[in-house]
């Protein structure tokens, strides 16, 4: 009979390590190759996940999302909460449409709600940053805005 496959075996075989109860135990070696085997299958290289027909499906649904608020804000122009939902996924497209949402987010503060949304506040904070739409003074406003 092979020694290996008798109880209380210590050595090694392909890998395995055998503890004296009999449970297999993966040697420092072969876990390493284990876990460079799962990095190559699973982290891109290889994976099969077809991340750009991924992106093509987000990017369909946040133009569907847009084209919802759209139509929201034309049937309800007075509604703040249409304006605010607007801008918010103007500032959600992909990608994001910073003069649109600007113009959304001015309506939406000029229909006073009663409670600024601080989500879509703090999206366009970022937006009238640099890299964005650069406006400095905009941008001042509305954290003076926030912090009250």
């Amino acid at each position: 009979m092979d020694p290996a496959h008798e109880p209380g075996f210590r050595g090694r075989r392909r890998g395995l390590t055998k503890r004296c109860d009999d449970r297999p135990v993966i040697s420092p070696r072969a876990s390493v190759t284990l876990l460079a085997a799962c990095a190559v299958a699973l982290g891109g290289c290889g994976s099969g996940v077809d991340m750009t027909a991924q992106n093509e499906s987000t990017r369909a649904m946040l133009a569907d999302n847009v084209s919802r608020a759209e139509e929201a804000a034309e049937a309800e122009p007075t509604s703040p909460e249409a304006q605010r939902s607007l801008a918010h996924n103007y500032l959600a497209a992909s990608p994001p449409q910073l003069q649109l949402a600007e113009q959304a987010w001015e309506r939406y503060i000029a229909l006073e709600p009663r409670r600024v949304d601080r989500d879509t506040a703090e999206l366009m904070l970022h937006a009238y940053g640099p890299g964005g739409l650069d406006d400095p003074a905009k941008a001042a406003a509305l954290r003076r805005l926030l912090d009250r």
